[in-house]
C-alpha cells in the first residue's frame, strides 16, 4: 500500500503543478528520469518522482508514512549570467511556497501533509558545466497514515 500511496501523492503533486499559476510558463511530468539533459528549446523542463518512503506502526491498525517527492527544474542557460538560474531558484520556491504546510487531498488518501523541504543541491554543477543546463531539486515531505493489511 506504502508504494501505491507514494505514486498518488507524485501523481497529486504533479497535477497541483500544472493548475496553480506559478511565473513561468510548464507543463510538469511525473518521471523516473529526473536528472537528464535537456534540449536547447527554452522550455522550463519540471518533473516530479518518489524520492524515498519511510514507515512505522503509529497505533494498533495504523502505520505513519513518510514519503519524499522530488521536484527537478532543468533549463538550458547562458553559463555567462546568473539570470534563469536566478530565475529557477525563484520557482522552486514557488514551489515550497505552494506545498509546505498544507494538506494534499488525492483520490483515496485524505490527508497527506506536506511538512518540510530540502533543496540539495540548489542545482548541479555539472550540468551547467557540461551540458549548459540548470538542474535543481527540490525534495517534499509528506506524512500521512494508513491502515495496516
Amino acid at each position: 500500500m506504502a508504494g501505491d500511496a507514494a505514486i498518488e501523492i507524485c501523481e497529486a503533486v504533479k497535477d497541483k503543478l500544472n493548475t496553480v499559476e506559478f511565473a513561468h510558463v510548464f507543463t510538469a511530468s511525473r518521471s523516473y528520469d529526473l536528472v537528464s539533459q535537456v534540449t536547447d528549446d527554452g522550455i522550463t523542463h519540471v518533473d516530479c518522482g518518489v524520492h524515498e518512503e519511510d514507515g512505522e506502526i503509529a497505533t494498533r491498525g495504523m502505520t505513519a508514512e513518510e514519503i519524499g517527492i522530488d521536484i527537478v527544474v532543468r533549463r538550458k542557460c547562458d553559463v555567462s549570467s546568473n539570470a534563469i538560474p536566478d530565475a529557477m531558484m525563484g520557482l522552486l520556491k514557488q514551489f515550497k511556497d505552494a506545498f509546505v504546510g498544507e494538506r494534499l487531498a488525492t483520490a483515496t488518501l485524505a490527508d497527506a501533509f506536506c511538512h518540510g523541504y530540502e533543496r540539495k543541491p540548489a542545482y548541479f554543477h555539472d550540468h551547467i558545466r557540461k551540458y549548459r543546463q540548470f538542474t535543481g531539486l527540490l525534495t517534499l515531505h509528506f506524512s500521512i497514515a494508513l491502515e495496516m493489511p
